[in-house]
């Protein structure tokens, strides 16, 4: 389906759909979270607020950053999602 545009915007549909009715079922009965690696970019800045927080309340960010900084710091492994969510504000 990955060369077949309309298919893939049909599959990712149907996944977002089914992680939603996921994740209001589930996901705060049993403390569920996504995992960070997985999380795709927000479509919206609020969206992106929430991750954010969230990240930097369940992990230790800052440690992660200053591993970061010391061993990619010509930020060579970061991308967009890496940047927005977890760089210092």
């Amino acid at each position: 389906p990955e060369d077949d545009e309309a298919q893939r915007a049909q599959v990712t549909a149907a996944f977002e759909a089914y992680k939603g009715k996921c994740k209001e079922a589930l996901w705060t009965r049993f403390g569920c979270r996504e995992h960070w690696a997985k999380i795709e970019p927000d479509k919206t800045a609020d969206l992106r607020k929430l991750h954010r927080e969230r990240l930097w309340r369940q992990y230790p960010v800052t440690d992660f950053n200053a591993l970061r900084a010391k061993l990619d710091p010509n930020n060579v492994l970061a991308n967009i999602v890496i940047i927005r969510l977890l760089s210092p504000k």
